[in-house]
């Protein structure tokens, strides 16, 4: 039987220690309140000219309001900006997306930028967390050509594209990476134009290709190649046209009359229109050109990558 002394003593002992464990609860619960999570995993998506902001919200469960999230950005040395160009101030989705700035781009393609982000919870604000600095031009993922159109045409393969972009202050180069199936890889380029041919073709044959643009800044001594595109297959064949109608077919810019009057000795004779057949075993080309309005129609089938 132990002292009434020693468990008088025990049970005080135990009582204290309740309360020291509610105190010290009731700390945790008071300096969670007082400081708020800063957004974390934030990251930037460069692709082209877009340029995307996104994070991990903050993880507070048995929220009665939402987590507000505002995002700011400076230029090298220069203040901390509130963004104006759209709408990342107080949202609550852990997004913002600088791409549809309507009235003008956000940042210039070739400034160095840097972001940061906070969130708030009624009169709690969490620390900024930052973003590594970027510039579009030397860190966006440059794109394939767009719009890439393959003609075969008279042994050759004609190619005419689109430029994953444009603006102002870049231009593009061009390289088109060819093989004849299962044969060795031949690169053509650089080209400035947004047409290429291909020459001394084996006919009949099929050859693959894939097109590829690189990036050329004004402001910036870099050069950053993009993706290539789909690799697609084609047919040559050993049709015949005259060389005025190809070069007519090659730049459609070109008045139609003008082309047929080149090397020609026409004066004399005089037509409404002009139609050109071609066959081969599975297939029948008709270009037909009318002349009193300067139009011509190319029946051949062109393959259209995507």
């Amino acid at each position: 039987m132990q002292p009434r002394g020693c468990g008088a003593g025990r049970a005080a002992a135990l009582l204290l220690l309740r309360i020291c464990g509610c105190l010290s609860l009731s700390l945790v619960v008071s300096e969670s309140l007082t400081h708020l999570p800063a957004p974390h995993n934030q990251r930037i998506h460069l692709y082209n000219l877009e340029q995307v902001l996104s994070w991990d919200p903050v993880p507070i469960s048995n929220l009665t309001s939402p987590v507000l999230y505002s995002v700011e950005y400076k230029f090298l040395t220069n203040d901390w900006r509130q963004v104006d160009c759209v709408d990342c101030t107080r949202i609550t989705e852990p997004i913002c997306n600088f791409t549809v700035a309507k009235a003008r781009p956000c940042f210039a393609p070739h400034y160095n930028v840097s972001l940061r982000i906070k969130a708030e919870l009624g009169d709690l604000v969490s620390d900024w967390a930052l973003v590594p600095w970027f510039q579009i031009f030397r860190n966006a993922t440059i794109g394939p050509p767009l719009n890439v159109l393959v003609t075969s045409l008279d042994g050759s393969l004609i190619i005419n594209f689109k430029p994953p972009f444009q603006v102002q202050s870049a231009k593009f180069r061009y390289y088109v990476y060819y093989w004849e199936k299962e044969g060795k890889q031949t690169i053509k380029g650089p080209i400035m134009r947004q047409l290429i041919q291909l020459n001394d073709l084996k006919v009949p044959s099929e050859y693959c290709l894939q097109v590829q643009a690189e990036l050329i800044p004004d402001e910036l001594d870099i050069h950053r190649q993009g993706l290539r595109s789909n690799i697609s297959c084609h047919e040559t064949s050993a049709e015949r046209i005259p060389s005025q109608i190809k070069e007519y077919l090659m730049d459609p810019n070109e008045p139609i009359l003008e082309a047929l009057d080149k090397n020609s000795s026409m004066e004399k004779d005089y037509w409404d229109s002009i139609s050109i057949v071609t066959c081969t075993e599975d297939k029948q080309i008709i270009f037909s050109c009318n002349l009193n309005d300067n139009t011509c129609t190319n029946n051949q089938p062109s393959t259209k990558i995507t």
